[in-house]
């Protein structure tokens, strides 16, 4: 009986310190402070000490924060963001003991870990001798179940071990080197504590180059808070950014001086080092490379999200239920290492045509998607609205008719606008950037005074998607939709079309087809929606690759004498260079085609080839001006 008594005053003991309420109300990060030892296999090992990475601690408490059901962290390689999973799991399992999953890249990787970093955590922690398994096969390398009934499981990304099994916490490591569909797997574990509110979904990864959409889909799902930090000149809250304009139109960001050799291109790499500092984007200020500087920034930075107004929010005012973090080595690494190690990643590219070391640089330090950031072709971006322009577009007399592409990425748009003369002999193209949303591309087709039929958005990918987005930016007039072509560009055998001509009474072969769009095509005619798409036919023109981007090209090399294509003075030509210059052409099985170089930006190119097939099809431009019939 003693015996026996003795077992059920350890139970009730144990009950009632995992179930023990007034721990869950102090800050994780001070929890963590007071509780956790970490194990040697750790470079800051010994007692949790977050003070000299607070741009952890805000991730932290979203993780506690019981509204707070989705937390993606993008962040560089040890940058600390799997620490704050391991921090979580210990909290956890004193202060919320449910069914908890951590899905790695690979097996190994989650055995590894779990051998070398979980374990020696807990066992090195005090009071984690109340929690430990009762018997032995419930404490495996892996996999187990805590004395107070909380499994967990450390697994790599296979679906098969994914199935069968709920959790209320899932943790995805390193989610962009998933197979497609293991993220909406990993996902779906959750679906009964979500219906009870008790479901936490944690996302941490670098960014870019992804094997599927998956991963940046997921990031981008919630409002993105970067790490700002206050000027030591002006005061005012910066981003840290790796480039940028500032508000003098100066570069700003890391900025440097480094020669330029006059036969390779190549810069110097020592001379980047020595002269790399953090330049203000208000006021200009240079911050010099020193740890007093990083250490400011540290103590005094915070996280801020930009909404699409344009209006800055801390995320300590925010409180929706999905939130992503992103932070970059500016904060905790020297300027000179990460000057040099760009330059010489430059200086490879010149040398040898590798992108790799760049485009690794770019996910791996700036936690940021290579196919998508500026830094990659290393050109400032000078960005003028629509009004701006429109104010000198009269002074082009030839002015005849406008044309409008959209080139759709996952979190902006690429605008392409360009007029033509009345004999179709010359153009002037009066806007080449970006902008961030669907509104904006409809207020630069409203500042220009763009016609409906003369706008193009491309939907090479995910057609009925496009379609639908382009019916919902449509108007209704006179019982009609007016709205924007999709422009679907065509590769291979699918390059012309015949056409039978009335005029000539025969059939003719054009690079274009034009056809009509179903919007409503796969969806349930349950959804709000469907009733308005049912009824709106989108109009979407196939175009040939090969054709329009020869064409383009042909004009573009015309426009280097002045002839044919023009740019407005405010254009960056510089960016138009690099992105025209991201695909060749060559020959395959007796015909052209036109290859991208690399993982190249091609965004401004592909709009420009859309461009020339909208004027061409409306008949306002001339092809193949000065060529040889062969060619033409």
């Amino acid at each position: 009986m003693a015996a026996g008594v003795g077992q059920w005053e350890i139970l009730a003991s144990t009950f009632q310190a995992a179930f023990a309420h007034s721990e869950r109300d102090i800050p994780i990060d001070k929890w963590c402070e007071q509780n956790v030892v970490l194990p040697s296999a750790i470079a800051e090992h010994g007692r949790v000490n977050l003070a000299p990475s607070r741009y952890l601690v805000r991730p932290l408490l979203r993780m506690q924060d019981a509204k707070t059901r989705e937390i993606n962290i993008a962040a560089p390689t040890r940058g600390g963001k799997t620490l704050t999973a391991d921090l979580f799991y210990a909290w956890s399992i004193k202060n919320r003991p449910v069914p908890y999953l951590h899905v790695f890249q690979n097996d190994t990787i989650a055995k590894d870990h779990a051998r070398n970093r979980i374990w020696p955590m807990l066992d090195g922690m005090e009071w984690y001798q109340d929690y430990q398994p009762l018997v032995h096969t419930h404490r495996q390398i892996q996999s187990g179940v805590h004395r107070h009934g909380m499994p967990f499981l450390f697994t790599g990304p296979a679906v098969n071990k994914l199935q069968s099994k709920g959790f209320a916490t899932v943790v995805c490591d390193e989610p962009w080197l998933y197979k497609a569909g293991v993220l909406d797997e990993a996902r779906g574990r959750l679906a009964d504590y979500a219906r009870q509110g008790q479901d936490k979904f944690i996302c941490i990864a670098q960014a870019g180059n992804a094997v599927c959409d998956d991963w940046i889909r997921q990031f981008r799902s919630a409002p993105m808070f970067e790490w700002w930090a206050p000027c030591d000149a002006c005061g005012d809250m910066m981003r840290l950014s790796w480039s940028g304009v500032g508000n003098s139109g100066e570069k700003c960001g890391i900025t440097y001086e480094a020669t330029k050799d006059a036969q390779t291109g190549t810069r110097n790499v020592e001379e980047a080092r020595h002269s790399a500092r953090f330049t203000c984007p208000h006021c200009g200020h240079n911050h010099r490379d020193t740890q007093a500087v990083r250490r400011r920034w540290n103590n005094k930075g915070g996280y801020y999200h930009i909404d699409d107004s344009g209006v800055v929010i801390p995320e300590t005012d925010f409180t929706g239920r999905k939130i992503s973090f992103r932070f970059n080595s500016l904060i905790n690494t020297s300027f000179a290492d990460l000057a040099g190690e760009w330059v010489e990643a430059q200086n490879h590219f010149l040398l040898l045509g590798d992108e790799n070391p760049r485009i690794k640089f770019i996910q791996k330090r700036l936690a940021e998607n290579p196919e998508e950031v500026d830094e990659l072709n290393d050109a400032p971006r000078v960005t003028v609205t629509g009004t701006q322009i429109k104010d000198g577009l009269p002074s082009w007399d030839d002015a005849h008719r406008l044309a409008m592409s959209i080139d759709c990425q996952l979190d902006h748009y690429w605008i392409w606008v360009e007029a033509v003369n009345k004999t179709g002999t010359q153009t002037m193209v009066l806007y080449a950037d970006r902008v961030g949303s669907l509104p904006e591309v409809k207020e630069l087709q409203k500042d220009f005074g763009v016609e409906w039929s003369m706008v193009g958005k491309d939907i090479s990918d995910k057609r009925t998607t496009r379609l639908r987005d382009i019916a919902r930016m449509g108007e209704i007039v006179n019982g009609r939709l007016q709205c924007w072509f999709g422009m679907a560009g065509q590769e291979g055998a699918r390059e012309a079309w015949t056409h039978y001509n009335p005029k000539l009474k025969q059939s003719v072969m054009r690079p274009y087809n034009i056809q009509r769009g179903d919007p409503s095509m796969g969806m349930h005619r349950s959804n709000p929606e469907f009733e308005f798409f049912k009824r709106r036919g989108v109009p979407f023109v196939e175009w040939s690759n090969t054709t329009f981007k020869t064409e383009l090209h042909r004009r573009y090399q015309s426009s280097k004498e002045g002839k044919e294509m023009l740019f407005h003075p405010s254009i960056n030509t510089q960016l138009v260079e690099q992105h025209f210059s991201a695909e060749y052409r060559v020959k395959e099985r007796n015909r052209h085609v036109w290859k991208i170089r690399g993982r190249r930006p091609n965004h401004l190119w592909d709009c420009g080839a859309m461009s020339c097939a909208l004027l061409s099809i409306s008949g306002c431009l001339t092809i193949g001006q000065g060529v040889g019939d062969s060619e033409a």
